[in-house]
């Protein structure tokens, strides 16, 4: 047998798990940039009204810190906030148990209607 063939061989066989290791590198950064967008929530509107329920008082501090609940009910173990998908998320991922509350949401995201007879002012 030929000895360059022999090298050539074996450098060939050499090079196939560092090939191997690239693409399954490939494949996890592909996978790690797509799974953050793939895990957002899919909202009916832009803002949405939540009950977000929590174990702890420390859970309803840390929220505190990047956004303001309308209503915390201790007893109950809830507050209630409007989000976007991103924080949405961002309730899930913390711990909370988050419901849309629909009417809340539909009334934020439609627009005051005028009341009966009503011909100045602002609507509602």
């Amino acid at each position: 047998m030929n000895i360059s063939f022999l090298k050539q061989y074996k450098k060939a066989v050499g090079f196939i798990p560092l090939l191997a290791a690239g693409v399954l590198m490939l494949v996890f950064l592909a996978l790690a940039r797509s799974a953050p967008a793939a895990m957002l929530q899919d909202l009916p509107y832009d803002r949405v009204v939540v009950q977000a329920f929590f174990e702890t008082r420390e859970m309803v501090a840390s929220l505190a810190s990047w956004t303001e609940p309308w209503e915390v009910d201790y007893e109950n173990k809830y507050v209630v906030l409007e989000v976007n998908a991103f924080e949405y998320q961002r309730l899930v991922e913390a711990g909370f148990r988050v419901l849309m509350d629909d009417r809340l949401t539909e009334q934020i995201n439609s627009p005051p209607q005028r009341l009966p007879g009503q011909v100045a002012g602002l609507p509602g």
